[in-house]
């Protein structure tokens, strides 16, 4: 279910256009991050999100060795209970190259 809470500290964090992990954020919260130069649709963070599950062996519950699927997973986690995100145009994007861009932070419980 959405959570105005979540919502209202992905607000706080991505007002500081960074993308990198947010390293105030409480040990039981998962977050994902999405940035896009071309016009923001949520559709596409998650579609980016979701390739990661390529990597994810469903039958030993485990991602590839050497991959990365911890943005897969907290997408389809079933024990997600709430989610809360929020975006903003920045101007540039600390922490990569991108100028003019859209920076999406997205905050789950329990991460």
């Amino acid at each position: 279910s959405w959570s105005y809470e979540l919502e209202n500290i992905s607000k706080e964090y991505v007002a500081k256009c960074a993308y990198e992990s947010n390293p105030n954020k409480k040990e039981n919260i998962g977050e994902n991050l999405f940035t896009t130069f071309n016009r923001f649709r949520p559709k596409a963070a998650v579609d980016y999100w979701h390739v990661e599950g390529d990597n994810f062996n469903l039958n030993k519950m485990k991602c590839s060795s050497g991959k990365d699927c911890r943005r897969y997973m907290q997408v389809v986690c079933a024990a997600t209970e709430s989610i809360g995100c929020a975006s903003l145009l920045c101007d540039t994007i600390k922490g990569t190259s991108l100028v003019k861009s859209t920076l999406l932070v997205c905050y789950y419980s329990p991460g």
